[in-house]
């Protein structure tokens, strides 16, 4: 009977010698994957709101250069020097040396 005993012990023991590692590694995985998950939800994000900023910066651009076409005594050329000189830095938003 005792013999009985002890070799379902060790049984148990093995299994859960070979369980429980598993386990936790299967726990620490998902964890990772969630973690994952979230930084790429956030960038996702935040490529959306760069490419929407762009588009609005492209609207206006287009909208202030038809504005600058229809006024009167305004030269193409003094439009062309404006735009030469606009350039973005490096957070992506549209400037020019003189402010």
């Amino acid at each position: 009977m005792r013999t009985r005993f002890d070799s379902a012990h060790k049984l148990t023991l093995v299994f859960l010698a070979v369980l429980v590692p598993a386990a936790a590694t299967l726990v620490w995985l998902g964890l990772r994957l969630l973690e994952q998950d979230r930084a790429l939800w956030t960038q996702r994000d935040f490529e959306r709101q760069e490419a929407a900023a762009d588009a609005v910066v492209r609207s206006l651009a287009q909208a202030l250069a038809e504005a600058q076409r229809r006024l009167p005594g305004r030269s193409e050329s003094s439009a062309l020097r404006t735009r030469a000189f606009r350039h973005r830095d490096s957070s992506g938003s549209m400037s020019s040396p003189h402010g």
